[in-house]
């Protein structure tokens, strides 16, 4: 697993996006407004460590985030305009392997 990893880390490193950030982009297509605290439990990994995550993606302007209006106290999470873009850059990009393509594309 550790060399699957690497090898995707490898391939989208070129683009800017870690793998955790890549998986997060594809979770927020899967799931429109999903709830910062929803996505970290998805990944296994406590909501802090994914608001740093969090706030590399808002800054490269790959999503948003926004707090909930039924819970100020939630964090409510989105893929910008430029994120389905990146996304589909996944799969024309030579750079990421195709037999990598369905570990970033797994369907929930």
């Amino acid at each position: 697993m550790l060399w699957v990893q690497g090898k995707l880390r490898r391939a989208l490193a070129p683009m800017g996006v870690t793998p955790l950030q890549a998986g997060v982009l594809v979770y927020l297509r899967q799931h429109v407004d999903a709830r910062l605290t929803d996505t970290a439990a998805s990944f296994c990994i406590e909501p802090a460590t994914l608001v740093v995550v969090v706030q590399d993606l808002v800054r490269k302007g790959w999503i948003t985030n926004h707090r909930s209006v039924e819970d100020r106290r939630a964090v409510k999470l989105k893929l910008s305009c430029k994120g389905p873009r990146l996304l589909y850059s996944f799969v024309l990009d030579s750079r990421v392997p195709a037999q990598l393509l369905p570990l970033i594309f797994i369907s929930s």
